[in-house]
C-alpha cells in the first residue's frame, strides 16, 4: 500500500489537526482517501509524522498524528532538468512539481 505524503504549512506535532484547504480537496476529491486510511505529512522543521485521517469532508480534513520521526535527508544526486518553455500556469507547475521532486537546476529550452 502506498503511503502519501504532504507538506503543510504550519507547525506540527503529536495529536488531531485540521489540514489546509487546499490539501483537503487533493486529499478528499483527488485521491479520494478516506477516515482509517494512513498518511505522513511533514512542516520543513526536518521532522515528519505519520497518522490515519479522522475526518474527510469536502473542505475539511482532520488527521489524528501519532508518530513522529527525523525527516527524509535530501537526495546526494544533482539532478539537472531541460523543460521546453510552455505558456503560463503549465510552466509554473512544471518547475513546482520538478522542486519537489528534488531537481537541483532547472534550465528553460
Amino acid at each position: 500500500m502506498r503511503l502519501s505524503r504532504f507538506f503543510i504549512d504550519a507547525p506540527l506535532s503529536l495529536g488531531e489537526h485540521e489540514l489546509p484547504e487546499a490539501q483537503a480537496h487533493y486529499i478528499g476529491r483527488v485521491l479520494r482517501m478516506a477516515e482509517g486510511d494512513a498518511l505522513q505529512v511533514f512542516d520543513g522543521s526536518g521532522m515528519e509524522f505519520r497518522g490515519t485521517l479522522v475526518e474527510v469532508g469536502k473542505k475539511r480534513v482532520r488527521v489524528q498524528l501519532d508518530e513522529s520521526f527525523a525527516g527524509q535527508d535530501e537526495s546526494p544526486l544533482q539532478i539537472h532538468l531541460g523543460q521546453g518553455l510552455s505558456r503560463g500556469e503549465r510552466m509554473d507547475w512544471a518547475i513546482q512539481k520538478a522542486t519537489e521532486l528534488g531537481v537541483g537546476e532547472i534550465t528553460p529550452i
